[in-house]
């Protein structure tokens, strides 16, 4: 199974937002931690749900001083927030319906956006707030 952590590579040079997604990767290591440890559907639930939750929190952030400063970008990056959030959602549906379990896939997925999501599309917004005085 994939595994993604935390490296200084994914630093957007500021601080909170940096904050915000080492606690995403902390969430996710946690789920890693839970499946191989074959652990209960309502384990796997509540890590879920907190990264889940965690994940719209850090995406309103984002929003915030992306839309507060004037990112030029701001509909794009918003829109793969959407587009994530109605993924995990959808995963998340079928998750409760008990037509899917936490899984490779899932983890796949999570992980390749995280990595693709910081180090490119986060990346590109990071000059434009730390310009502003955002660090």
């Amino acid at each position: 199974m994939p595994s993604i952590q935390w490296e200084e590579k994914y630093s957007v040079n500021i601080e909170v937002l940096d904050e915000h997604h080492k606690r995403i990767f902390a969430i996710l290591a946690k789920l890693f931690d839970e499946l191989g440890k074959q652990r209960s559907k309502e384990v796997l639930r509540a890590t879920l749900l907190d990264l889940k939750q965690y994940a719209v929190d850090h995406f309103a952030a984002e929003e915030i001083f992306m839309k507060q400063y004037g990112y030029p970008g701001y509909a794009k990056h918003k829109k793969e927030h959407e587009t994530f959030r109605e993924k995990v959602e959808a995963f998340q549906l079928d998750f409760e319906a008990g037509r899917t379990t936490v899984s490779v896939d899932l983890i796949n997925f999570m992980t390749a956006w995280l990595d693709h999501h910081i180090l490119q599309i986060d990346k590109a917004y990071a000059p434009f707030l730390n310009d502003k005085g955002i660090c």
